[in-house]
């Protein structure tokens, strides 16, 4: 049985049936049953353009969760050590902070704002002051999602500029197998390894999951918006912002 996904959220089920009738034509298109493919009508134009932002927030949270898996490996696994657990860790966290600019770019499509206007630096206080003031969930969300993933920006940073991310611990174990000491209990070590690649595990885990929630709040309160500009042409159409 496959997993929840946020393709699955309830609040994008107005826009199914126009992705699927557009992913058909084209899938006849591809495959010669078909005519040439006419283009896409507003409204399958819209739901296109939603589900391919979520797309993006589903394809980073999955990064995410494949970093985590493999950090949480690490202690079931003799062979594996500090460097490994450096690696996934600073993956994780790579793909950590995007997670907001992702969700800022899917409100802004779901808005119906022109891509020019947000994919840019500074695109995402763009978004947030194109929300309606009746939204203020909306706004609430961005924030949520943006103090989970602020938590860890600074050390984002340095990882993505500057230096390898590194605790107290990690700095141990590569002292000593670097300058390959021989009076250290080479299982003492290990036992100290696990256990901060445990911790490490369970901080990252309950951060994905803090994230996962976020999203789903942000796409509940995308509702509203969603259900009139997917649930037909004449809001697309009077939209000034409308190219997708």
């Amino acid at each position: 049985m496959k997993a929840p996904t946020f393709y699955d959220h309830p609040a994008l089920q107005p826009l199914v049936g126009p992705l699927r009738q557009h992913t058909l034509r084209q899938l006849h298109t591809i495959t010669g049953a078909g005519e040439p493919s006419a283009p896409a009508d507003p409204t399958e134009a819209y739901a296109t353009a939603v589900f391919e932002r979520v797309g993006e927030l589903q394809n980073g949270i999955d990064s995410m969760r494949l970093a985590l898996f493999a950090v949480m490996d690490l202690p079931e696994r003799e062979s594996s050590g500090w460097r490994e657990y450096q690696y996934h860790y600073e993956n994780f966290l790579l793909r950590l902070t995007g997670v907001s600019d992702r969700a800022h770019r899917l409100v802004g499509t779901s808005l119906c704002l022109a891509p020019s206007k947000f994919e840019k630096p500074g695109g995402n206080t763009t978004v947030v002051k194109s929300i309606p003031r009746t939204l203020s969930a909306l706004v609430s969300a961005l924030a949520h999602i943006e103090a989970v993933t602020g938590s860890k920006r600074r050390i984002r940073n340095e990882v993505a500029h500057s230096n390898a991310f590194s605790t107290r611990e990690l700095s141990l174990f590569s002292t000593i197998e670097q300058l390959n000491f021989e009076d250290f209990d080479p299982q003492e070590v290990r036992g100290l390894m696990v256990h901060h690649f445990r911790s490490g595990g369970a901080e990252l885990a309950g951060l994905l999951g803090s994230l996962v929630q976020a999203v789903n709040q942000l796409l509940a309160a995308l509702a509203p918006v969603i259900s009139e500009h997917g649930g037909g042409t004449s809001s697309m159409s009077n939209s000034p912002d409308s190219a997708l």
